[in-house]
């Protein structure tokens, strides 16, 4: 197997396992801004739709920037990962975040290694 068809397969299984892990953002949508989790939940939720936005133009081959876009996509997702970390959301509750912050951050490598093979 080359390493653009690996790369392919790697992206493709982080695209499903991104799609299929929950997004925790139950305070969030219900306007709960008193909620501790509010904050990362907003960061989380806007995240998600620029992330889906990009695996689905890298899918249909649409020309951007990719390196660039998920390094600013990195940049979010790591300034919501410190907020989770740092900020007052109990320790016993961070499990569904955490698993989705490195969902988001396997299926962003994951892109870029497929972009960067299919311009070797």
């Amino acid at each position: 197997m080359s390493d653009t068809e690996e790369a392919q397969r790697e992206f493709i299984r982080a695209w499903y396992l991104w799609r299929h892990t929950p997004l925790p953002v139950d305070a969030y949508r219900s306007n709960r801004s008193v909620a501790p989790s509010f904050t990362v939940e907003f960061a989380l939720d806007h995240l998600r739709s620029y992330v889906y936005a990009l695996g689905s133009a890298f899918m249909e081959e649409r020309p951007r920037d990719y390196p660039a876009l998920v390094a600013d996509n990195l940049e979010h997702l790591h300034g919501a990962e410190a907020d989770l970390e740092n900020g007052p959301i109990p320790e016993d509750e961070r499990g569904p975040y955490r698993e989705y912050v490195a969902a988001t951050r396997t299926l962003l490598h994951r892109l870029l290694a497929r972009a960067s093979a299919a311009r070797d």
